[in-house]
């Protein structure tokens, strides 16, 4: 496509550049650095952004998962036979998976109602909040059931916000 007189440069940044007859053979251009715009520049730092957010989110999902006896021994009761504890602590771990799709159709129309920016933010917030719950969450031994329950809740919001992330992240970069 060539450009006319009225159009400018930034409208056609991902095009190839034609030149004329009197650029051939010359480096006028040589030393120059390709157009960078605001908006590229911006999309830039908020997919790095959402990348380091998800790295940060499996992350915790790998550590739970990796420590999954661990937190067996301290939210289920330990007069239980064989390794009930840690069979309990994969399920929970599973149900948060299963939480990833309601997340993603939830933040989706958030994104579509409100901007995929905003979706994005509520979805950081919400893994960062149950992430730091599940610190604070108290074992069997001074809660009995109830730490059992906390800890699903915090799972389930957990995987619910990685879903949202994971589907307005991949979203974010196709927009301009």
């Amino acid at each position: 496509m060539v450009a006319n007189a009225n159009t400018s440069r930034e409208q056609f940044a991902d095009e190839p550049v034609e030149s004329n007859d009197d650029d051939v053979g010359s480096d006028k251009h040589a030393d120059a650095a390709p157009p960078c715009t605001t908006a590229t520049a911006n999309s830039t730092g908020k997919t790095l952004a959402g990348i380091i957010g998800n790295v940060l989110e499996w992350y915790d999902f790998a550590v739970f998962g990796f420590l999954s006896d661990v937190i067996g021994g301290v939210f289920f009761p330990a007069h239980q036979s064989g390794h009930l504890a840690i069979t309990e602590s994969f399920l929970i771990f599973g149900g948060a998976f299963l939480m990833r799709p309601l997340g993603g159709l939830f933040f989706g129309y958030i994104g579509d109602k409100y901007g995929r920016e905003k979706a994005l933010r509520i979805s950081i917030f919400l893994m960062a909040f149950p992430t730091f719950a599940m610190g604070c969450l108290p074992s069997y031994e001074n809660a009995g059931a109830a730490s059992i329950v906390l800890l699903i809740i915090v799972r389930l919001l957990q995987g619910f916000s990685v879903g949202g992330q994971v589907r307005v992240l991949s979203s974010l970069r196709g927009i301009r």
